[in-house]
């Protein structure tokens, strides 16, 4: 699929799938993170870069401020929740790594900003139970929604080489419009091919750290 998304999500070796798509040569990877980490640790990326160097022999490192911009530091949040990576493939070939958490952020909205003022756990929400109210899953969604806007608003032309400003018709507050439309589809439908853009998707953990299971999932 030439200059387009392959997307999916594995709950393989490592959380985040970004393993599986470096060992597809990806050259450009989103890599979106919706694991428990109230400490800031990103142990999720680091456990699937040092995998990515251990099987594939390929470097990921972090550039500009990296991930401690993604640290609140002396703030009372992060400034944003996402960073850039480049990588090196063992071949000498390049790609670029779009790191995005769902964590909250200087960006958020004022009404999940409030949100998670009021609920301390948000978002990390333990798959233990997963039967989320509407307030808790109305605003994980506009989370979700806001950091891929901010992420791409701010790296798509670093990423795609081309400028293409991200917008929403969709209101910034709770409500059943930011409920997201989410399909699915079977691992032999993503193509294996270089070209184009890969997105790995992580997903919340128990305490105990195991995975919850999840599928592929199509935009």
């Amino acid at each position: 699929m030439k200059n387009g998304f392959k997307k999916w999500g594995e709950a393989l070796k490592a959380n985040l799938a970004l393993v599986e798509l470096v060992r597809r040569r990806v050259r450009n990877i989103i890599a979106v993170d919706a694991s428990g980490d109230a400490t800031y640790s990103f142990s999720a990326l680091h456990e699937a870069i040092e995998l990515a160097e251990l099987e594939c022999a390929t470097r990921i490192r972090f550039v500009d401020d990296g991930l401690d911009a993604m640290r609140p530091g002396d703030r009372p949040k992060p400034v944003k929740n996402w960073c850039r990576a480049e990588i090196q493939y063992p071949d000498g070939a390049t790609g670029r790594l779009l790191y995005v958490k769902a964590q909250t952020s200087e960006h958020m909205p004022l009404d999940v900003l409030r949100y998670a003022k009021e609920d301390p756990t948000f978002p990390n929400y333990s798959t233990a139970d997963q039967l989320l109210r509407a307030p808790e899953f109305c605003n994980l969604a506009i989370l979700g929604r806001e950091s891929m806007i901010a992420a791409l608003d701010d790296c798509h032309r670093w990423l795609f080489g081309v400028d293409a400003p991200v917008t929403t018709g969709a209101p910034a507050t709770p409500g059943p419009t930011a409920t997201p439309s989410v399909t699915t589809s079977g691992p032999e439908a993503a193509p294996d091919r270089p070209d184009g853009a890969a997105v790995g998707l992580a997903v919340l953990q128990t305490p105990d750290r195991r995975a919850a299971p999840v599928g592929d999932v199509g935009y």
